[in-house]
């Protein structure tokens, strides 16, 4: 499990508003505006790379077109994401979420491949450890285009619970759920954590359909494992 503010990073991120100028994005882990507003809607830029002469090749705007408040002051709201490649619309999709926190930005990750992949992921959630985050995975390649799967991520410290795709190739990959806490209560030992794999899942398209099957029992803890936190990190 990497440290929080490493998570941000990791997620190769980016997010500005869609009318400023290109010049003026703001570089590595350096984020520009805030999704949730009282008075206005919005609409944000998702990089999928760091390379400034490249990030503009392969983006995804995402326009904010409702939003409701509940008793808890929780915002629910209608997202309509469009993915650009070369500056052309590859694939637009709405999406739809509930319990976004005020201030939430988007994050944008290109999964298997760092550098072209038709996987990615499009991560939505505060910028700060103990936050749930909302991870919606894409494939995103022409006319094949489309959404593939939801999970919620969370890091708080050497602590947290997060999804990765694991291996395989772009139409043949498997996933996992993996969650690492605290375990050392009973040795008095805080550096020794409790490691817990679930969801193991098998992603593949034959046709340009997708199959995805539960390897395990869905939400199901199918491996567990007592270790310290440099020692997970390292097996990893």
């Amino acid at each position: 499990m990497k440290k929080c503010f490493l998570l941000f990073v990791l997620l190769s991120i980016f997010s500005c508003k869609k009318d400023i100028n290109e010049d003026s994005v703001h570089t590595k882990n350096q984020v520009i505006s805030s999704l949730i507003s009282p008075h206005q809607l919005t609409t944000d830029t998702v990089f999928f790379s760091y390379d400034p002469k490249t990030r503009f090749e392969d983006y995804a705007l995402v326009h904010l077109k409702s939003k409701t408040y509940g008793k808890d002051s929780n915002c629910s709201a209608k997202f309509q994401l469009e993915f650009f490649q070369k500056r052309r619309l590859i694939y637009s999709a709405p999406l739809s979420i509930k319990g976004i926190d005020k201030e939430s930005e988007w994050y944008g990750k290109l999964e298997l491949d760092s550098v072209a992949s038709p996987l990615r992921t499009i991560t939505l959630g505060y910028p700060a450890c103990g936050y749930i985050h909302d991870n919606y995975l894409y494939y995103i390649k022409e006319n094949q285009s489309q959404f593939l799967f939801h999970w919620n991520s969370m890091s708080d410290g050497e602590w947290g619970s997060w999804g990765e795709i694991i291996t395989g190739t772009a139409d043949d990959f498997y996933y996992r759920h993996i969650t690492f806490g605290g375990g050392g209560e009973e040795d008095n030992d805080e550096s020794i954590g409790i490691a817990e794999y679930s969801d193991s899942i098998h992603f593949k398209k034959t046709n340009n359909h997708w199959a995805l099957k539960y390897l395990t029992p869905k939400d199901k803890v199918y491996r567990q494992s007592k270790q310290s936190y440099e020692a997970f990190n390292s097996g990893k």
